[in-house]
């Protein structure tokens, strides 16, 4: 699938279905970063999305890029299972369930990205079971889930890295 002309996407929009892109649909903006076209599930946490939580995809019985930030969604009717070793980016918009927007993939950070407080300068980042927020470890090694980029400053009192001090990287 070829890219999205980017001054076509409109990264903070929210869409009511997929007819304006298809789902999974990437585009990149003027500085490289690049995007992916995501429908929002709530999770069974009934987990509201905020912009900069990290999108993780859910199990088989969902489109390849429906995506939560409910890292702790394993049940409910239907069963939606989040994985949290397949991070697909985070949220550019304030999302409700079934609706669609856009999820940063690569490049400095557009969005603030929440934490789970514990961010110095330098970390790898990866993914939590806590909704929509990501963990550090200065050893790429110890990493508990899929490594999704690096803090290129600390978080601060708010559990935020603020926009342009991460630098994401989810392939």
């Amino acid at each position: 699938m070829s890219k999205i002309p980017y001054g076509n996407a409109l990264l903070d929009d929210i869409y009511d279905d997929d007819s304006q892109y298809p789902l999974g649909a990437e585009t990149e903006d003027e500085t490289g970063r690049e995007y992916v076209f995501v429908k929002f599930n709530k999770g069974v946490g009934n987990v509201t999305c905020v912009k900069g939580m990290l999108l993780y995809g859910l199990d088989s019985a969902y489109p390849a890029f429906e995506a939560t930030p409910d890292g702790n969604s394993t049940g409910g009717s239907p069963v939606t299972i989040a994985i949290p070793n397949r991070p697909i980016g985070l949220a550019q918009a304030v999302l409700t369930d079934g609706k669609y927007g856009w999820a940063q993939k690569t490049g400095l950070n557009r969005q603030i990205v929440y934490t789970d407080g514990s961010i110095t300068q330098g970390m790898i980042l990866f993914g939590t079971t806590d909704d929509g927020t990501v963990s550090g470890h200065a050893n790429p090694g110890n990493a508990t889930y899929t490594i999704v980029g690096t803090a290129l400053e600390a978080d601060n009192a708010s559990n935020q890295i603020p926009i342009g001090q991460a630098f994401i990287n989810i392939l």
